[in-house]
């Protein structure tokens, strides 16, 4: 198992998280310090993201029965699903 998953799960020896911030502190460095321009794509967008649809429509839960804003229901057997009931979201 890499130290990586070790120290995350958290069953790492002392020595073993000690050795994995070693070597992990110099990518961190950059990654905190580095120049944008090599960290990152910038770059100007056509216009603002399109807003998403929300239906002001009411529809009733295949499950419980509540009311539920259309946009915000999900399709799950057949059925419109409220977000409350499992499998909603």
């Amino acid at each position: 198992m890499a130290h990586r998953e070790k120290v995350a799960n958290p069953i790492a020896t002392e020595s073993e998280e000690s050795e994995f911030y070693r070597r992990q502190g110099p990518l961190m460095e950059y990654i905190l310090k580095g120049p944008a321009d090599q960290l990152f794509k910038i770059e100007k967008v056509p216009g603002p993201p399109a807003r998403p649809y929300l239906s002001p429509e009411l529809v009733r839960c295949g499950r419980c029965g509540d009311e539920v804003m259309k946009s915000c229901a999900r399709v799950r057997e057949g059925q419109l699903i409220c977000a409350g009931c499992p499998g909603g979201f």
